[in-house]
């Protein structure tokens, strides 16, 4: 080969970059309406091997003041395992190749749902204000995941200049006086700031 030619040919390696607005527009994109949100948050409980699931809706007919809360009793997660998995966009603790076969739940060994991510995409799409508190199994931690995702909708800033807060803490939520002798471990998501106004319609 021509050593010109050659030298042309070879330079600086380039990235795709991703604005924050990515997350706005994958939610609305890929999450269809509040209804197929709670649907896909459900599904992640499910493939965490929750037995029991919380589906608790406060004041949503008032956006300003109303609630939405999905808890389960499922395997809970890890500080690592929120800040590898969930804050990870195309994340491959829950993919598998063409060739695996269908992935199972750690313990009770259900098919997988959840292979696609959208649940931080379904928080987004409930409300601009997202707390996620999670105890995983045999851990003596909390981990608390915060998001306001208004942040995300700045066209200025990109993905990775966007903080979320995550820390962890002796449990205050997973414990027996607050949730009951059924939910020692699992997920509570919490969503405030609701964006739409619960009607009769959809909450039935």
């Amino acid at each position: 080969m021509d050593k010109d030619v050659e030298s042309v040919q070879a330079g600086p390696e380039y990235h795709f970059t991703a604005r924050a607005r990515l997350m706005v527009l994958l939610g609305e994109q890929l999450i269809t309406d509040e209804v197929a949100a709670v649907s896909e948050l459900i599904k992640n409980a499910y493939d965490a091997d929750a037995k029991n699931v919380k589906l608790i809706l406060t004041s949503v007919t008032d956006p300003d003041k109303g609630m939405i809360q999905i808890i389960d009793n499922g395997n809970g997660m890890s500080k690592k395992v929120i800040i590898d998995g969930w804050l990870e966009l195309a994340t491959t603790l829950k993919a598998r190749t063409p060739e695996e076969k269908r992935r199972r739940s750690e313990i009770l060994k259900r098919p997988i749902l959840g292979e696609k991510g959208l649940g931080r995409l379904a928080v987004h799409k409930l409300g601009t204000s997202t707390e996620i508190v999670s105890r995983a199994r045999k851990s003596n931690k909390e981990v608390v995941l915060k998001v306001e995702w208004e942040q995300f909708e700045d066209r200025e800033k990109y993905l990775e200049k966007v903080p979320v807060t995550v820390t962890e803490r002796a449990p205050e939520q997973f414990i027996t006086s607050k949730l009951g002798e059924n939910f020692p471990h699992g997920t509570m998501i919490t969503v405030t700031r609701i964006r739409n106004n619960w009607n009769e319609e959809r909450t039935c």
